[in-house]
């Protein structure tokens, strides 16, 4: 890398760090949406040295309504915010040695979440910077984009798996696009051993969060593309591809299993996930179906739109903390020119065949 790029990158995440930082100094505690019952979770196995079990009770609608309107006052207890206690483990289990270092201090664990924010910000670079080689400017200003954006830079300052998961979705994204990338004949022991680096990574993200089992799918897509790829005087038999498949497939999966059979062992066979017995415990909690039937199909329509684009750049607390008006006008301006400037720079891409299914991988990892 030049030294110049070098220096900017540095910048870019230093200077990430420190609003991060001021971010989880300044937030209020408990303001993170669902702050509560991710630390409760770390909390559990921190003192019991065990796993918590999502239980009817955890969730009281009426509660929680009480204590986020009082702003989480000292006087009302969050031990009773535990919904969170059906969510895979990972996370909880690498911050559990930071709350026993800190003796429970909030802070310590939101700035794990920074630190892990950090990493993602050197990870999305990387993916960038192969995905379009030579165009290092772009690949700066995609970890820009990641490192200022608002709404992100505000949960990665709190307590919660979705900053592991991003890193881990990822590093996953690097090694799949380097993969598809790839179209140099390798030996066949070293491809299998990146394969099963890419299983591997996989598999922390199963025991991480339920948004990272995007990558079963595209892990499988990734190594079939790369195979219908290779011209057929030199395309490997089938059995070579089931066997790549197997590679990234069977230690992600094994990793999973763990898991999955704690988890139907708990909340019932077919509930691997615990998802099941997470909808039935969430009770009270607002649906679909009732605000259709409350706003009528348009107003709902709105709403979601205008929740959605707020959320998605900045829309703080508990979906309360809104930023002026003017703010999200220039925003929506914003949202237009950089959408036509994705839409005219397509065709540039797909001149590059090899390199459009890789666009769109990174594409997709920027838009989650």
């Amino acid at each position: 890398m030049h030294p110049q790029r070098r220096f900017l990158l540095a910048t870019i995440i230093f200077a990430y760090l420190v609003i991060a930082f001021l971010y989880a100094f300044y937030t209020p505690p408990w303001q993170v949406p669902d702050e509560p019952a991710h630390y409760n979770y770390v909390r559990f196995i921190a003192e019991t040295r065990r796993l918590p079990v999502l239980q009817t009770g955890d969730y009281d609608q009426a509660y929680l309504d009480t204590i986020k309107a009082r702003r989480f006052p000292p006087d009302l207890s969050i031990d009773p915010i535990r919904y969170e206690s059906y969510q895979p483990p990972l996370y909880y289990l690498l911050a559990t040695p930071v709350y026993w270092l800190a003796r429970g201090a909030l802070l310590p664990l939101r700035l794990f979440s920074v630190a892990l924010g950090a990493l993602l910000l050197l990870l999305i670079y990387a993916v960038a910077r192969f995905t379009f080689p030579g165009r290092d400017n772009l690949a700066l200003g995609a970890t820009a984009f990641v490192a200022f954006l608002p709404q992100h830079v505000a949960m990665m300052a709190g307590v919660n798996n979705d900053a592991l998961a991003e890193v881990i979705i990822a590093g996953a994204l690097l090694l799949l696009v380097r993969y598809v990338g790839t179209t140099n004949a390798q030996h066949e022991a070293a491809e299998r051993r990146r394969l099963v680096i890419l299983g591997i990574c996989i598999g922390l993200g199963l025991l991480t969060k339920g948004s990272a089992y995007v990558l079963l799918p595209l892990a499988a897509g990734a190594v079939g593309w790369r195979w219908w790829r290779i011209p057929r005087a030199t395309r490997p038999t089938l059995g070579a591809l089931v066997k790549s498949m197997a590679a990234v497939l069977i230690p992600a999966l094994a990793l999973g299993l763990p898991l999955w059979v704690r988890n139907m062992a708990l909340y019932g066979l077919g509930d691997f996930l615990g998802k099941r017995w997470h909808d039935t415990v969430v009770v009270n909690q607002p649906r679909t179906v009732e605000w259709l039937a409350q706003m009528g199909l348009t107003a709902f329509l709105r709403a979601f739109a205008e929740t959605t684009f707020r959320s998605f750049w900045g829309q703080f607390g508990w979906m309360g903390v809104l930023m002026d008006g003017r703010v999200y006008l220039f925003l929506g301006i914003l949202s237009v020119a950089v959408g036509i400037g994705i839409v005219s720079a397509l065709p540039r891409v797909q001149r590059d065949y090899s390199r459009f299914p890789i666009a769109l991988l990174a594409l997709s990892f920027l838009l989650t």
